[in-house]
């Protein structure tokens, strides 16, 4: 049987205090940005925003010109 998202989660931090586990996921309905390549990313604690937001950017190869939107 598959774990939920949340006891994922609390397991994630269990065995690694220190970080946080982000899901990362593309619009259904956009054709413009390319795929990631993964949706799930393991970042210390002291990552700012902005700094995922560069790491996302280059591993998707966006122009500057391409927006992102980032929802909680």
């Amino acid at each position: 049987m598959k774990a939920k998202p949340n006891q994922e989660v609390e397991a994630i931090r269990h065995r690694f205090p220190n970080k946080v586990p982000l899901y990362v996921q593309r619009y259904v309905r956009e054709r413009e940005v390319p795929a990631l390549g993964r949706t799930k990313f393991l970042v210390p604690q002291e990552l700012t925003m902005s700094q995922f937001l560069y790491i996302i950017r280059a591993k998707m190869k966006l122009r500057e010109s391409q927006v992102r939107f980032i929802y909680h």
